[in-house]
């Protein structure tokens, strides 16, 4: 999708309009496009290449991201021919790379508004949510076979597989890309969540790991932080749980990242993989 239709679309919809930047990531999911219409505002639409993806993305827009109010995009209109979703750009700069970035008030906030995230909508008991993951951790290990060692292969299933003997897991609407890149900060300190294209149910703990996996390892209080601003602390069974799902977590980072040329990535994975087996 070239960002000049996507402009004309958004001249459609809201007048004129001018290119401003093209914001997308070099993974190539998405083409994210910076607009101003013709009384300042500005505007961001983001085409989605998947299909699949961008009901997802769309979903979460119209279902949960409302409760969240000024302190995420909304939605301004969906555009299902070309999978494109129009939405308000936000005031703010990114928290990552900036003073913010190790900030504990940043993420007292945004333990505040990932609780209001997660009870957007009602909690779901999901009795298939174990055997699933099993399943997709199949997909990921057949499409990854040649990028990963056999014991690898079978420390994964073997830690993804106990998921199956706990209790039925509660889900619930989850961010699922919850880091500092997706913050923003503005002069006031206020700050506020973006990028809902990996929302989706699931147990509430896994919407932690970007920060437990990279800033909380630096800076344990940035965890104390955000878990005040959440209102509860993850129990034991979470904290079980968790450390089995970081070895689904591991391969399909690991899988994802090599098929989208990303080897940085993967091996951050891989290090994660490998700390579950020692």
């Amino acid at each position: 999708m070239d960002t000049a239709r996507i402009v004309a679309r958004c001249t459609e919809v809201l007048g004129e309009c001018t290119f401003v930047a093209d914001r997308s990531m070099a993974h190539g999911e998405a083409v994210v496009v910076e607009v101003v219409d013709a009384s300042g505002t500005g505007w961001i639409a983001k085409h989605v290449v998947q299909e699949k993806k961008y009901r997802q993305e769309l979903g979460a827009y119209r279902d949960w991201v409302r409760m969240l109010s000024d302190s995420a995009p909304a939605l301004h209109s969906a555009h299902d021919d070309m999978n494109m979703l129009l939405l308000n750009k936000l005031n703010g700069t990114t928290v990552e790379g900036t003073r913010w970035e190790y900030d504990p008030s940043i993420y007292h906030r945004i333990g505040e508004l990932t609780r209001l995230l997660h009870v957007s909508a009602a909690p779901v008991v999901d009795e298939d949510y174990a055997e699933n993951l099993v399943e997709d951790l199949e997909k990921y290990l057949f499409r990854g076979a040649h990028l990963l060692s056999h014991a690898e292969i079978d420390s994964a299933r073997d830690q993804v597989g106990e998921i199956t003997e706990m209790p039925p897991l509660i889900t619930v609407p989850c961010h699922l890309d919850n880091q500092p890149r997706n913050w923003l900060v503005d002069d006031d300190g206020t700050v506020r969540l973006i990028d809902f294209g990996h929302a989706r149910r699931q147990p509430w703990i896994t919407d932690t790991n970007r920060m437990d996996l990279r800033h909380w390892r630096q800076s344990p209080e940035l965890r104390e932080a955000f878990y005040d601003g959440y209102g509860r602390t993850p129990t034991d069974d979470d904290m079980y749980f968790y450390r089995l799902y970081l070895a689904y977590l591991g391969v399909t980072t690991i899988v994802w990242a090599y098929e989208h040329g990303d080897p940085t990535f993967a091996a951050e994975g891989r290090g994660w993989l490998r700390e579950l087996m020692g």
